[in-house]
């Protein structure tokens, strides 16, 4: 008897599922035994008991893997792209019986064929972030296991070579920093830590919602410990991200301030109004910069990279 047909979402219609769900190993998902793109389906009749309407693939047109070039069909609400490449295992998730899912290791090395690598250092941040949107309300809430990590991609990466897109996303890897808290604090990092010359501004930024303990000040501050939105922990800096959870209880937030300034540490606050405008993240950043004893030199073609940074990063208003 002839094996059925898989069909294999992957690319953005991956990101999409990945970026709207929590626990994987709670929804059945498991890591595939085998290359289920040995069997993948290739005509409109093995494509037709597919729920193509499931919000959790971002809507028509879904991409979907295939073997071989041959294997393509034009079909209204399926994009088939081929993925002739030798695969390393840890490729793919099982999600039932027929369908399987591009792991993000192989999701973030495919994406490098479609977009810039900074828009990928982006979607690899929100692939290793502590957050997923809920697909309901919109709302963002913690995840209870990390999808992957900048190692695991690493590791995927040495592996995966062959992969067309790959040598992009090992490029993009070097900014990718794991346990953002939003899609802004994303946004944030990659603007204010990718070097001077791929248009950032270039400050030294390595860790995201990094925490810290309030040790004597913890009673003082009436919330324990602390957690950072991105760091420098050598040099005891950081920026915090003010979204609309802020000036909910001013004095509280002004009372946490005080307390990290108290430990040692200085926080600059960054909201949307600054994040969106090139002037004042470019003070934002001057002023951090002097803090830290750090001199800024800009590049000649900088102000032009800087624009398509944020073009890449959807900053532009």
């Amino acid at each position: 008897m002839a094996k059925p047909a898989n069909i294999i979402i992957a690319d953005e219609s991956a990101l999409f599922f990945y970026e709207h769900m929590d626990m994987l190993e709670q929804c059945g998902i498991r890591a595939a035994r085998n290359n289920p793109l040995e069997c993948s389906a290739s005509s409109a009749e093995e494509y037709g008991s597919f729920n193509v309407d499931h919000p959790l693939y971002g809507g028509a047109p879904i991409s979907v893997l295939v073997k071989e070039a041959s294997e393509r069909r034009r079909l209204q609400a399926i994009t088939c792209r081929c993925c002739p490449e030798e695969l390393p295992k840890g490729s793919f998730y099982k999600m039932r019986d027929g369908l399987y899912i591009a792991t993000p290791e192989l999701l973030f090395a495919r994406m490098g064929n479609f977009v810039s690598v900074i828009r990928l250092a982006e979607i690899g941040m929100n692939l290793c972030a502590r957050y997923y949107i809920k697909l309901d309300t919109g709302r963002i809430d913690d995840r209870h296991v990390l999808l992957t990590t900048p190692a695991k991609l690493v590791r995927y990466l040495d592996k995966a070579q062959a992969v067309r897109g790959a040598g992009k996303a090992r490029r993009a890897l070097k900014w990718v920093v794991a346990n953002s808290g939003s899609p802004y604090e994303s946004k944030m990092m990659a603007l204010f830590a990718i070097p001077l010359w791929a248009g950032g501004l270039g400050l030294p930024l390595t860790h995201m919602n990094y925490d810290v303990s309030a040790g004597r000040l913890a009673n003082l501050t009436e919330q324990g410990d602390f957690c950072i939105d991105s760091v420098n922990p050598r040099l005891m800096v950081g920026l915090e991200y003010n979204g609309e959870e802020w000036h909910q209880d001013a004095g509280k937030d002004n009372r946490r301030l005080n307390a990290l300034s108290a430990l040692g540490w200085r926080v600059f606050v960054i909201d949307k109004s600054v994040l969106f405008d090139p002037e004042r993240s470019v003070q934002a950043a001057l002023q951090i910069a002097k803090y830290i004893n750090m001199r800024i030199q800009w590049p000649k073609n900088w102000r032009e990279k800087h624009r398509r940074l944020r073009k890449e990063l959807g900053l532009l208003v």
